[in-house]
């Protein structure tokens, strides 16, 4: 066979499979299913976003969100609270106001003159009163200026007293509501001594007229009374107010 024909054998039939085998030095990675197709695949979590959305940011994630809610919190929680302690003053005003009040010096005149005796016939009786020891009657008729540091527990308490009338009010003899009289008291019958004792109290007897009957000075008498708050005089000692016993009689009777 001459040289410049056709060649045949190994290097004929290799020429051919040239026709359908790729060169290898062109190949590097074995391709994907869609490369050997034509075909191109988008990277792989690449999704199409709008370019106004990229820095958008969530309303979870909002600082300037979280701000307004915050601030807004707070605000409603002030106001909350505000009115709250409006409407809790209004209750408490609107309530019993005996202890709220702001509590002023007064007199037994001024005590008489307001007087007001409570609907219970049991205050007519004398056995529902009783009588005092010596501890009892010091702490009934020397009460501290300031009650609620040194709490005076014989409010309502109905007690027996001894005494001597001492002054009778203005107007005593033609009053027909409440007036009062002063007396040298004890929790004990001693008569004309009673001055004497230094264990005698000086203190105001408040009641109605008709309770505490036609009296004159020098008499000695058994008050039945009821206690009350004791109230100012408006006088201290050493710079602490001073208070008085608030003694209102249901009965008193003349023993001599």
């Amino acid at each position: 066979m001459a040289s410049g024909g056709p060649t045949s054998g190994p290097q004929q039939q290799q020429a051919r499979l040239g026709l359908f085998l790729p060169n290898p030095r062109l190949i590097t990675s074995p391709p994907t299913p869609a490369t050997a197709l034509g075909q191109s695949t988008p990277p792989e979590h690449d999704t199409f976003q709008h370019p106004a959305s990229l820095n958008r940011p969530t309303p979870q994630q909002s600082p300037k969100t979280n701000r307004f809610t915050i601030l807004w919190a707070g605000l409603a929680i002030f106001v909350i609270g505000v009115f709250g302690s409006i409407i809790a003053s209004a209750v408490s005003d609107s309530g019993d106001t005996s202890t709220n009040a702001v509590e002023v010096p007064t007199d037994p005149q001024s005590l008489a003159g307001t007087l007001k005796m409570p609907d219970d016939a049991s205050l007519k009786d004398p056995i529902s009163y009783r009588e005092l020891d010596d501890a009892d009657f010091k702490k009934v008729m020397y009460p501290s200026g300031d009650l609620e540091e040194y709490p005076y527990p014989f409010v309502g308490s109905r007690i027996i007293l001894y005494g001597v009338v001492e002054e009778l009010a203005p107007g005593y003899d033609a009053a027909s509501g409440g007036t009062y009289f002063e007396a040298t008291l004890l929790n004990e019958d001693l008569g004309p001594l009673a001055s004497w004792d230094p264990d005698s109290r000086d203190a105001a007897i408040v009641g109605m007229k008709i309770d505490l009957g036609d009296l004159e000075p020098g008499d000695n008498v058994a008050v039945f009374a009821e206690v009350r708050r004791p109230y100012l005089t408006g006088e201290k000692m050493f710079d602490s107010a001073l208070r008085d016993p608030y003694l209102v009689a249901h009965v008193v009777r003349v023993i001599r």
